[in-house]
């Protein structure tokens, strides 16, 4: 189960979590901190499912199962080079 804020200004990563989550489990998380994703519009989302492709491609499982975490500074997009970057350095 999962609990999501009832703020009608929600971040792109959420909405996203959100629909993942409907199935009921996640197979694993890529979480990042220092950028919030958070009023970041249509791009944000579409960052945020780019982040969970990261993830997924470095723990070995399905996209559609890869939750995403992001928390930090809002209206900023994420450093996907980065987050790939240091992905792929970490496994």
């Amino acid at each position: 189960m999962a609990v999501f804020t009832s703020n009608k200004v929600r971040a792109p990563v959420i909405n996203l979590m959100a629909e993942r989550t409907k199935r009921g489990k996640l197979a694993g998380i890529i979480a990042n901190g220092g950028c919030a994703n958070a009023y970041t519009g249509e791009r944000g989302y579409e960052d945020a499912k780019t982040m969970a492709s990261i993830g997924s491609e470095v723990l070995g499982i399905s996209e559609k199962e890869t939750g995403v975490a992001s928390t930090g500074v809002i209206g900023r997009y994420l450093d996907l080079n980065l987050i790939r970057r240091k992905s792929n350095h970490d496994s």
